[in-house]
């Protein structure tokens, strides 16, 4: 076998090796996620058909778990981002137990934020107020999901008391507009996928959606540690 032939066989066997190493985390990851969140993932795929009325309600009271599983997605695809590597299962619930009580309680206040939000939309369209009365509210709900969508990333990497984490995410939230744009395109194309695949996405879209929004986030998440994290 010449040189050439040599490398480039062991060149497409690392390539492979990546690429296995990568789909397991991935796939993994996404189970994991699955498995912390059943009520979540059972209203996403047959909620509509067992809850006639009232579904929208109860299915962001069915989200309430995902906080501390989301923030350790988040921790677990940023690693792998910044170190091409992981032990997956070790960092996941590692992530997880030590993100617990911050996410899950930010998590809670916004899961009622939205609920509240949503009650005060339906009571207006109900009773045929003006319709820029639900635009504002609406309008509300964008901006928490813009603020959320740069807190739980945060959370993921560093902590800071509640106080100075809200700060932080509100001003990078608008500070970095593009990249908040972009995180919630990211999240509606992972609800579009799911909506219309379902029965081929379930066991990937949750992992490959965080990876997206860590890499989306490494920017202002690497400002944040040379601007703020003591000894960096």
């Amino acid at each position: 076998m010449s040189l050439f032939n040599q490398n480039s066989k062991q060149f497409d066997d690392n390539i492979l090796y990546v690429i296995t190493n990568y789909f397991s985390w991935i796939f993994v990851s996404n189970v994991y996620f699955i498995l912390l969140n059943i009520p979540f993932i059972f209203m996403l795929t047959f909620g509509s058909l067992v809850v006639t009325e009232g579904y929208i309600p109860i299915f962001i009271a069915s989200t309430i778990t995902i906080g501390p599983s989301l923030t350790a997605l988040y921790s677990t695809m940023g690693k792998l981002i910044r170190d091409k590597d992981i032990s997956l299962t070790k960092s996941f619930f590692k992530f997880y137990k030590n993100s617990f009580k911050q996410s899950f309680l930010l998590w809670g206040l916004i899961v009622l934020l939205i609920e509240l939000l949503y009650f005060d939309i339906s009571l207006i369209n109900a009773n045929n107020l003006p319709a820029f009365l639900s635009n504002i509210f609406l309008s509300f709900i964008i901006i928490i999901l813009f603020i959320s969508l740069t807190m739980f990333p945060i959370i993921s990497r560093f902590y800071f008391n509640t106080k100075d984490l809200l700060k932080l995410s509100f001003f990078y939230s608008f500070k970095r507009i593009k990249h908040s744009i972009l995180n919630i395109i990211i999240v509606v194309a992972q609800i579009l996928i799911l909506s219309i695949y379902p029965q081929y996405t379930t066991f990937f879209v949750f992992s490959v959606g965080a990876y997206a929004i860590m890499y989306n986030s490494k920017d202002f998440l690497t400002e944040i540690e040379e601007t703020l994290i003591p000894n960096k």
